[in-house]
């Protein structure tokens, strides 16, 4: 059956056991799911701690800027 797949698919015959491989390790419970090679996760704890004053004039800085320019301010702006 692999190499009748293999045939009708293109794909190599150590690419099709490799791929129903991992389908018997996610069936037994082995793997959560199928992996993803090379593929870079970003780290998203980069967040600033602010306290009630940097909060405050954060605050007002972009009151202002709306105040004052008329648009909505962005990260760019």
């Amino acid at each position: 059956v692999q190499q009748r797949v293999s045939a009708a698919t293109g794909i190599s015959l150590r690419t099709i056991n490799r791929i129903a491989k991992e389908c018997r390790e996610i069936e037994k419970g082995e793997k959560p799911s199928f992996s993803t090679p090379n593929k870079i996760r970003k780290n998203r704890k980069s967040k600033v701690a602010l306290d009630d004053f940097d909060k405050g004039v954060l605050r007002r800085m972009i009151i202002n800027f709306h105040a004052t320019e008329g648009v909505i301010p962005t990260l760019t702006r």
